[in-house]
């Protein structure tokens, strides 16, 4: 029992020293006696009896007493325990309990029970009295509340307490289980020797949370559907070896929300068919355009039976166009496109038996209508030339897609830049006689391939390579002469060179050195072209020429 006397006070405001002290000899002891609130400890041999409690205070100069009494009943007063206050789902709860089995009388006798509310709920809550089944209906008013519920428990002397539970009735939607319809188990996956028997409970939702699933098997042969598996929204198991009849097999699946405050359940039959289904592949999806292709090949590569039986094949057109395909009852058929006026969606669909069972695959071919791009190589070529380039820029496409390049040669030839649209050319120098190579090029507009064959004829002299030089700049006040030289002219057959330059004034000079000379000197500008020729030792020919400026200026950067 709390001993209080922190209402004793001083005129002068001096600080005040307690000292509590019980005038009983038979008296409970005191904690805390020099603090202004105490504590009397009281035990069993302390009731029916009056206790009397003194209190001094002292500011240093004076003391004062006072005293207290406390009448000690042979019952103490019950204790109520309404329970932890605690939350549940409006939406998928329509009752609960309340429970007060935890409350306790310090004598062990009985207690009365009365379960309240506020007074517009009343009518809701029944068996007020009971300790553990008190019952409330939840209703519209609630949803999305906090109610308060209050008990009050009374010991057989009539001495009663209170306490009180705090109720959150959530405004909710349950979650929804969906297991999917039953089916035949010809719908599994290979994985390594075992095939792989899927569930499907993607179909469950719950609107305000996150859903979590629980699937258990009810019925049927023991698959052993694994505890992690279980947990899964699309778990598997592993199709059951030795089966010699078909078995049928029931899972259960539980949703529930993240707080495990609403759930749902549904069921699925799942037969399991002693003769495992054939499966069916009908290949990738697939784009095709119009320019380049008039026939397509549909193919199944790995179409299979679990029990190595001869399957039977069968494609159909679900667009009504199967008298176009032809082996129609082979793993390679062949369909016929048909004229059609814009881009389609064809859809095949293929059926593989093995005589009992079957199992079916589908595969969309998306077709384009575009034209095929046209190769131009250019015209076939006859040359001496030592390098020379090829030009595919008159090749065209109609849809004015984006072109790339490829050149090849089906002889040999030296090429360079295959991809670019005008690739080099290095003539062979080892030549006995004029010789004749193929050029291959293929032009792509994203879909299809156009092809051109250019023949080029190589001279077996190959002709010699005039160089003239760069450009040359003298300045007008000068005097050093300057020569032009050929000497970065050769010949790839390694033949002797016959060197003859023409100068601005038309004189010729047989020799690979010449000088120039400034024909306006009195000109601050003045520009002249010499041209160099060279011929080997068959006679042929090569030309370059080469400016030469004189100014008072220096070049543009």
């Amino acid at each position: 029992v709390i001993l209080d006397g922190s209402g004793s006070t001083d005129d002068n405001l001096s600080n005040l020293d307690y000292d509590w002290t019980s005038l009983d000899d038979d008296g409970p002891s005191i904690s805390s006696s020099n603090q202004p609130v105490a504590t009397a400890n009281f035990n069993e041999s302390h009731t029916d009896s009056s206790y009397q409690f003194e209190l001094e205070v002292d500011d240093g100069y004076c003391s004062h007493t006072d005293t207290v009494t406390i009448a000690v009943l042979d019952n103490m007063k019950p204790i109520a325990e309404a329970g932890d206050n605690f939350a549940l789902s409006g939406g998928c709860q329509t009752k609960f309990y309340l429970d007060g089995t935890d409350s306790d009388d310090p004598e062990g006798e009985s207690l009365t029970y009365l379960w309240s509310v506020t007074n517009e709920l009343t009518t809701y809550l029944s068996n007020a009295n009971s300790a553990d089944s008190a019952m409330f209906t939840i209703n519209d008013m609630v949803i999305g509340e906090k109610v308060t519920f209050y008990l009050t428990v009374t010991d057989v002397a009539g001495l009663s307490h209170m306490d009180s539970v705090a109720v959150t009735i959530l405004d909710d939607i349950p979650p929804v289980a969906d297991a999917g319809v039953d089916f035949e188990s010809c719908e599994y996956v290979k994985s390594g020797s075992n095939y792989r028997v899927y569930l499907n409970g993607s179909g469950s939702s719950d609107i305000d949370g996150t859903v979590k699933f629980k699937w258990t098997q009810l019925e049927g042969i023991d698959v052993n559907l694994s505890s992690s598996q279980s947990k899964k929204e699309t778990p598997y198991f592993n199709y059951p070896s030795g089966l010699t009849e078909n078995s049928e097999i029931e899972f259960q699946l539980r949703v529930y929300d993240s707080e495990e405050y609403c759930e749902d359940f549904d069921t699925v039959s799942v037969t399991l068919l002693a003769d495992k289904c054939p499966t069916a592949d009908a290949g990738e999806d697939m784009e095709i355009p119009s320019g380049c292709n008039t026939t397509l090949d549909l193919i199944s590569e790995n179409s299979y039976d679990p029990e190595d039986s001869t399957l039977i094949y069968a494609w159909t057109s679900l667009d009504g166009y199967t008298n176009l395909i032809s082996n129609s009852n082979s793993d390679t058929a062949l369909f016929t496109i048909p004229d059609v006026p814009e881009d389609m969606v064809f859809t095949f669909l293929l059926s593989v038996s093995d005589g009992v069972n079957f199992g079916t695959d589908s595969v969309l071919v998306f077709y384009i209508l575009n034209d095929a791009p046209v190769a131009v190589a250019g015209s076939d070529i006859a040359t001496c030339e030592y390098e020379f380039l090829l030009n595919a820029s008159r090749s065209y496409d109609y849809n004015k897609n984006e072109l790339s390049f490829s050149w090849e040669s089906l002889d040999g030839l030296n090429l360079s830049s295959l991809s670019s649209m005008t690739p080099i050319i290095s003539s062979p120098i080892d030549l006995e006689s004029d010789s004749t190579y193929r050029v291959v090029l293929e032009v792509n507009d994203g879909y299809c391939s156009d092809y051109d064959t250019l023949l080029i004829t190589i001279a077996d002299n190959i002709c010699p390579i005039a160089d003239a030089g760069e450009t040359v700049r003298i300045p007008k006040f000068s005097t050093m002469p300057v020569e032009l030289n050929a000497g970065g002219s050769f010949d790839p057959d390694s033949s002797n060179l016959v060197f003859e330059w023409t100068t601005p004034t038309g004189e010729i000079i047989t020799d690979s050195v010449v000088t120039v000379e400034d024909l306006e000197p009195n000109k601050r500008f003045s520009q002249y072209v010499y041209t160099l020729k060279v011929m080997d030792e068959e006679n042929s020919i090569s030309e370059d020429s080469v400016e030469v400026i004189f100014s008072n200026f220096s070049s543009p950067e």
